[in-house]
């Protein structure tokens, strides 16, 4: 990663890395969007992951509990579902053990997203 991450451990990066597609694997790591450094907008975070394509959310609740998931295209604004099968999401154990979701291909609610909220999984 090019920048340190507040949220994720060496192991747990390692973790989701081994989740990726193949093509993936191998990339460096970018810090696109993180609230206290770029401010709370949901248009910022469009802005600043519109040119980068596929990307990892990763998200650090109150309760520290860690989660998020792949998304295998930029997040933009949309009323629509968008992505494909090859999203999943993910939550850590207290070990920091990951544990993967990854897409039923039922149905193709993958990725949504608007001027108030981001969505992953659904259906």
């Amino acid at each position: 990663m090019s920048t340190p991450s507040g949220i994720l451990t060496e192991t747990m990066v390692k973790q989701i890395v081994e989740k990726l597609p193949d093509y993936l694997k191998y990339r460096d790591w970018d810090l696109v969007y993180r609230p206290d450094k770029h401010g709370w907008s949901i248009n910022t975070f469009y802005r600043n992951c519109e040119s980068y394509g596929s990307n990892v959310l990763v998200i650090k609740d109150d309760g520290n509990s860690v989660f998020g998931g792949y998304a295998n295209t930029s997040w933009v604004h949309s009323r629509r579902f968008y992505g494909d099968g090859e999203c999943f999401l993910f939550t850590f154990g207290r070990g920091q053990e990951i544990k993967a979701f990854l897409a039923t291909l039922e149905n193709n609610y993958y990725m949504s997203s608007d001027e108030q909220s981001i969505i992953m999984g659904g259906g």
